[in-house]
């Protein structure tokens, strides 16, 4: 007699696998985007093969008509899990340390000596901005009022003395890929020592039944409740921060599932009562649904961004990516030139983590608005080089090669002139129309606030 299940684990094993790859090769090709960079790929990477194993796994186990070994069960599963769970953790941690790094900057700057720039009433397109009315008016000014907004610091300090600063090379991936390695070293301790004492899970002889119950599970359910436990702590510290890019929606989302999941799955495997339902067979099925989910957040949607598109029902639907939404130079100018627009763009910097290029096209232009022959003209060229420029500076801008080696020959010759930063300008300009703008027009629009009509004379 035909298996179905075996039928269906044949098709939809390899099918999991075969875009997984797939899904893998095309994140990882385009991990320097900016929708996957700040998501921490390789961190992702661990995750989505973890995840693929684990599916893969479950998938086979479904049918009765392959004998799938319990300690691989128990290793597959009781490290799996914290694996990924540490790749949440690792990707909220450095989300927080990124969002609050961007704030301290900005905070950083408003207390710096070199002031924000100085706009001429001749700049704000005829002196002034139509408003619809003046709820539309509160809607634009509402994020200027830094004290009302909790997540931004009510008092600035230097850089050097904010915390996230001081210990930012927790973000690098030497401090947190041996952080993790060593907390799965000890899990792989725990599992060994589980196999050794544990008769039903030995290798030889080998079973393959009731893999899912026993005091084996015990550290399992114990390391999982503590995994929630610190993601919801990190999402509390996350509750004030609003970025760009809806990653903390998505951890909200990941850790509200997965939570609910394992309490659903820890009081099924304690209650005798409730597994009347064949264990195995039940508790898979439900282990799916997470791992679906952390695979649509983690991959699959960061993925579609990159190519324009908010979510894969868009993309199936063949509907135009959201990259046409982009507006013109010309509207981008305007955003530039008007005060008011100008400072809700620098906040929203803040959200899209490029705030050092906002920063410094502020600052190039506060050069051009002081007279060459200013005693502290030469002062402020040489300022605005070790603030944006040098190596290691507390704002470093992301310049191509050849403007970068211009402006460290000029610094290392001690010619400082007016127009030496044109040319960086110019990119980081260029940079912040393709990059920053059209997020801040998507923001805008998604909250219903019309900013073509407001920008207008």
């Amino acid at each position: 007699m035909i298996d179905a299940g075996a039928i269906l684990a044949c098709v939809l094993g390899p099918l999991w696998v075969l875009q997984i790859l797939f899904a893998a090769k095309v994140f990882w090709s385009r991990k320097n985007h900016d929708s996957i960079k700040y998501r921490s790929p390789g961190l992702t990477l661990v995750a989505l093969c973890t995840l693929c194993i684990l599916g893969a796994m479950f998938i086979v186990r479904l049918s009765h008509a392959y004998d799938f070994p319990c300690f691989l069960v128990l290793w597959f599963t009781q490290l799996g899990y914290p694996i990924i769970y540490l790749c949440i953790l690792g990707r909220s941690l450095r989300f927080l340390f990124l969002y609050r790094l961007s704030e301290a900057k900005l905070a950083a700057a408003l207390n710096t000596r070199v002031k924000p720039r100085i706009f001429k009433r001749s700049e704000v397109i005829g002196g002034n901005i139509k408003k619809r009315s003046s709820e539309d008016s509160g809607l634009e000014l509402q994020n200027l009022t830094y004290a009302s907004d909790t997540s931004f610091p009510s008092t600035t300090f230097p850089l050097e003395e904010n915390w996230y600063y001081k210990h930012r090379r927790i973000l690098g991936s030497n401090v947190m890929g041996t952080l993790i390695g060593i907390i799965i070293l000890v899990h792989i301790i725990i599992l060994m020592v589980v196999q050794v004492v544990s008769p039903r899970f030995s290798v030889i002889p080998m079973a393959n039944k009731d893999c899912m119950v026993g005091w084996e599970w015990i550290p399992h359910r114990f390391f999982v409740a503590f995994y929630t436990v610190l993601i919801i702590l990190l999402i509390l510290m996350l509750r004030t921060v609003s970025d760009a890019y809806g990653i903390r929606r998505e951890l909200i989302i990941m850790c509200s599932i997965s939570t609910t999941i394992d309490i659903f799955l820890i009081i099924f495997f304690s209650v005798p009562a409730m597994q009347a339902v064949d264990p195995e067979i039940f508790s898979l099925a439900i282990a799916l649904f997470p791992i679906a989910v952390f695979y649509y957040y983690m991959v699959l949607n960061p993925t579609l961004e990159t190519f324009g598109f908010t979510s894969v029902f868009q993309a199936l639907g063949c509907r135009s990516p959201q990259l046409i939404l982009t507006s013109s130079m010309e509207s981008f100018e305007i955003l530039l030139r008007t005060p008011s627009l100008f400072e809700q763009f620098k906040l929203f910097a803040v959200k899209d983590f490029t705030v050092e290029n906002v920063l410094f096209y502020e600052h190039c232009c506060r050069i051009h608005e002081l007279a060459s022959n200013s005693s502290s003209f030469v002062e402020e060229l040489q300022e605005m080089y070790s603030t944006f420029i040098a190596n290691d500076s507390r704002f470093m801008v992301n310049l191509n090669g050849t403007t970068l080696r211009k402006l460290k020959r000029m610094f290392a010759e001690g010619r400082f002139e007016e127009n030496m930063y044109d040319d960086a300008q110019r990119e980081v300009k260029d940079l912040m129309f393709r990059n920053t703008y059209p997020r801040y027009l998507q923001t805008r629009r998604n909250n219903n606030l019309r900013w073509d009509t407001v920008a207008e004379p």
